[in-house]
């Protein structure tokens, strides 16, 4: 088993975002156009809830993506995520137990209908 940090992380969104998922494979350094892209950046939605995610978040934000931090709700402590939105690493930051089992599609669901409604105004739908 690998030790994935933040360097992995960023590699693995690249991978995403041109198809070359086998790790192995070098082409992930080759240049791609724009529209062969498998799944461009703005198509992807990036959940993290710690340092090591951070610049994939603020690499997908960069890139017309989608970021979101979670919180630990027994702790209720957001200053986390209220700083990661002041930094713009994140778009929207939620409770980390809704993204258990079928909850993770109805809040994706839930982000997608508010963001393209209210875009741009900051608020959050959580």
């Amino acid at each position: 088993m690998q030790a994935i940090n933040y360097t992995n992380k960023t590699q693995l969104l690249f991978r995403i975002e041109k198809g070359f998922l086998n790790i192995n494979d070098q082409k992930v350094n080759d240049y791609v156009a724009h529209s062969e892209l498998r799944v461009p950046f703005r198509n992807i939605v990036y959940i993290g809830d710690s340092a090591t995610d951070i610049p994939c978040m603020k690499l997908v934000n960069s890139h017309g993506g989608h970021s979101i931090g979670v919180f630990n709700p027994e702790t209720q402590d957001k200053s986390k995520v209220y700083t990661m939105m002041e930094q713009n690493r994140i778009k929207y930051f939620y409770r980390s137990y809704l993204f258990k089992r079928f909850r993770f599609r109805k809040v994706i669901e839930k982000y997608y209908r508010y963001d393209s409604s209210h875009r741009g105004s900051g608020e959050t739908p959580f």
